[in-house]
């Protein structure tokens, strides 16, 4: 990184600190500031939609965004919640975007499939190599707390301004891999909901992780024919503030699941932020940069299983 880059960095971590202690003190009202504060300073068509959308969501008192972001202060440790906030925002999204879009780099997002530890180094280096063409983002898909730890012993220092999701199974989840996570600051585990099992599934894990302080998300494959309803969704934001959701390919349940989570997205029925992998990834694509696109390190297509 540049010079003028770390003193970027650094005013933006300063400012995110700040923002965290002026919404702890001051509630909601001082949120809703930052949130036109950000609209006003947006230049991209990508960060006006961002903010617009958020002061649209923001608009009624009884949002459950609201509530959604003072658990999140109350339940992430600052210094995690800043680091993923700058490492999103100013990284991934603002400087990483304007690289990508230089280069005309062909990733946004690079994924890989993690067997065994010793995997970890190869996919280290193309993290790095990925990086240098504006990636910021990253997602792991292990296949144990090992693979695990591999990763982040490989990028948790020299990748510090990377974001990195962990996907991985509850019961994949043990007291070293607790504490890199701890270590990183700059890793999202996405607990997993195995096949044929729900959110709960998850309690444990979930509940582990949030008593570390640690932010962490839900990644679940709905079952086939199930509906997101607001009995779904409120069972949900019992174990998670972040969900990622997947149809698994079925073009039918893609269009389903994406009008579901359109619907609760603009009138949320519980505190906790939905994600649908296949249409918001294709969404993302095409602000962040013509071309670009989620690739697999491996070949593979799609999460697997």
């Amino acid at each position: 990184m540049t010079t003028e880059h770390d003193g970027m960095r650094a005013w933006a971590m300063t400012l995110a600190h700040r923002a965290v202690k002026d919404i702890k003190r001051d509630g909601f009202r001082q949120l809703r500031s930052y949130v036109d504060m950000g609209a006003l300073l947006a230049r991209s068509p990508g960060q006006k939609l961002f903010f617009s959308t958020a002061q649209r969501l923001l608009e009624k008192a009884d949002s459950a965004y609201y509530p959604l972001v003072q658990q999140l202060l109350e339940e992430v440790g600052e210094n995690q919640l800043c680091t993923l906030a700058v490492n999103l925002g100013l990284e991934a999204l603002a400087a990483g975007v304007v690289e990508l879009r230089r280069q005309n780099a062909p990733v946004w997002l690079e994924c890989v499939r993690l067997d065994s530890p010793s995997q970890a180094a190869e996919y280290h280096q193309a993290v790095l190599r990925a990086r240098k063409t504006g990636t910021r983002l990253f997602c792991a898909d292990c296949a144990g707390a090992e693979a695990a730890q591999a990763l982040l012993r490989h990028v948790s220092f020299d990748c510090r301004e990377s974001l990195f999701f962990l996907r991985i199974f509850p019961d994949a989840l043990t007291p070293e891999l607790v504490r890199a996570l701890r270590a990183a600051e700059n890793a999202v585990p996405l607990l997993t909901v195995p096949e044929g099992a729900g959110p709960d599934s998850c309690a444990h894990a979930a509940q582990w992780l949030r008593s570390e302080k640690l932010f962490y998300g839900m990644f679940y494959r709905l079952p086939d024919g199930a509906k997101l309803d607001t009995e779904a969704v409120r069972g949900l934001a019992q174990w998670t503030r972040l969900c990622i959701l997947w149809a698994g390919g079925e073009r039918a349940g893609e269009k389903a699941l994406q009008k579901a989570v359109s619907a609760q997205r603009k009138a949320p029925d519980a505190p906790v932020f939905l994600m649908d992998w296949q249409s918001d990834s294709r969404v993302l694509e095409k602000y962040i940069s013509a071309g670009a696109s989620v690739h697999w390190s491996d070949s593979g297509e799609t999460l697997r299983r």
